[in-house]
């Protein structure tokens, strides 16, 4: 697969090279029956991490206090006792930073993935937890 195949399936590239030369490694030899599944999970997860990415930065203690008060108690506990700066770089926080800011992540995604890619996951994601309840 040359570069330039690579890109056309996955357009949203992730910001790093190494990561990106890993998942052009993982295309590459993959089953041909699996090239649609790991091509749809790395465009989504290059999409998360680059929303998540926007919060560098910019998380606040405000941000935290609020996020900890949304947590049911035991887990905010747990939370309260690393800090702030322990949990600046928490996924969870991240999102909750942005969200607070209006920029949620469903509509960051449907900004960069292609429709038809964007229902492909969502049929993807309702079949697997279909086959996880069966």
């Amino acid at each position: 697969m040359t570069q330039e195949e690579f890109d056309k399936l996955i357009y949203v590239s992730h910001p790093r090279e190494s990561i990106r030369q890993k998942q052009k490694a993982l295309l590459e030899t993959c089953p041909c029956d699996q090239v649609e599944f790991h091509r749809l999970v790395l465009l989504y997860g290059n999409a998360t991490y680059r929303y998540s990415d926007q919060a560098n930065g910019k998380v606040t203690r405000e941000d935290y206090e609020d996020w900890l008060e949304g947590l049911p108690v035991s887990i905010a506990d747990s939370f309260r006792k690393e800090g702030f700066e322990g949990n600046r770089d928490s996924l969870s926080l991240r999102r909750h930073s942005l969200e607070r800011r209006d920029l949620g992540m469903g509509e960051f995604v449907a900004g960069v993935v292609r429709p038809e890619d964007l229902e492909g996951w969502r049929q993807l994601v309702g079949k697997l937890t279909a086959e996880e309840a069966g």
